[in-house]
């Protein structure tokens, strides 16, 4: 089984790499000056790539993100949940700089085009989105803690966890 899934996990980044850019042409946001400059944020996130398992999942099922980086200035992720063998859910997810303006784009398989966050702090070891136009989340915070990867999504009345480590 560990077998199978680990080759179901280097098929999902392969898939993940040949995806079309979807990201509207129009859209922009306001440079958050506070934010590292590329060849800084670059180094800053190389905690992020890798082939990541849930540790809190609901029993009976298995969540997983893979991310790598595409250059300096693009990460790609995929994030699935499968349960009784069946993928259930699946995401995907760019962070992207484009002149020097961080976004975080997540399209869930059902849907047309990416939601689009604002990066608005990115450190060493963590990086936190915001899009307060979304009913769900609005906020996206992204850490590592240790050797576990953090994730939480939330909004002033609603959190979920995410608790990740990375596989071999």
């Amino acid at each position: 089984m560990n077998k199978l899934l680990i080759i179901l996990l280097i098929l999902t980044m392969v898939s993940c790499n040949d995806r079309v850019d979807t990201r509207a042409a129009n859209h922009t946001i306001e440079q958050d000056t506070t934010l590292l400059t590329t060849p800084q944020v670059d180094s800053s996130l190389q905690w992020l790539v890798g082939n990541w398992k849930r540790l809190n999942e609901e029993t009976g099922k298995e969540t997983f993100e893979c991310w790598a980086k595409l250059d300096s200035a693009h990460f790609t992720g995929v994030g699935f949940t499968i349960c009784n063998g069946d993928t259930i859910s699946k995401e995907l997810m760019d962070l992207v700089d484009s002149s020097g303006i961080w976004s975080f784009e997540v399209k869930l398989a059902q849907e047309q085009e990416p939601t689009i966050f604002k990066v608005i702090s990115i450190k060493p070891n963590e990086f936190v989105c915001v899009n307060d136009s979304n009913e769900f989340p609005k906020n996206i915070q992204y850490r590592m803690d240790e050797q576990r990867l953090k994730a939480k999504i939330f909004n002033t009345d609603r959190e979920v966890t995410f608790d990740f480590e990375k596989l071999n």
